[in-house]
């Protein structure tokens, strides 16, 4: 609904990374991503952007990312990576499972990719933990590919779906 359409799924299993190389100009695109467990406690979901080849961008991140911890707040600024996880780390036993969004508008045109997210799990003592945030990739460069992986360790288990709508 509201002009999204499906395009593809990744079910990660004991994977280090999930990537979508398949992105194209003209188009928003949607990852919306549930049921995500994690081998390490403590660690924390990520998402880069990558060029052709592709070749995966570590810095030029301008973003913030706010959350509820229980019922404390609190905020802090990115500049390496994407957060796909929300303002604090995740736990890796049951129930402590990750299901978030992540949209990226446009990013294979040549400017700046814009990008906000939200997501909702258990921290490692079973704490809900809501996380949102947004930013850009602050150069002017085509992004055709996404890779989602965690601070430690690797992605257990869980599904990832991308999505586009036409950006016109």
């Amino acid at each position: 609904s509201g002009g999204w359409e499906f395009v593809s799924s990744v079910t990660a299993s004991t994977s280090s990374t999930v990537a979508f190389t398949n992105m194209t100009t003209g188009y928003d695109w949607l990852y919306i991503f549930e049921h995500i467990a994690l081998a390490t406690d403590g660690a924390h979901m990520r998402a880069k952007l990558g060029i052709s080849g592709p070749t995966y961008r570590t810095s030029s991140y301008k973003s913030k990312i706010h959350g509820i911890i229980g019922s404390t707040s609190g905020g802090t600024e990115v500049t390496t990576y994407i957060s796909a996880g929300g303002y604090s780390t995740q736990g890796n036993a049951d129930g402590e499972q990750l299901v978030g969004e992540l949209t990226l508008i446009d990013p294979v045109r040549a400017g700046h990719t814009n990008y906000y997210h939200t997501s909702m799990h258990e921290d490692g003592d079973g704490v809900h933990q809501w996380g949102a945030g947004g930013g850009f990739y602050d150069a002017d460069e085509a992004h055709p590919a996404i890779q989602f992986y965690v601070s430690s360790g690797t992605i257990s288990s869980g599904t990832f779906w991308q999505y586009r709508r036409a950006n016109a």
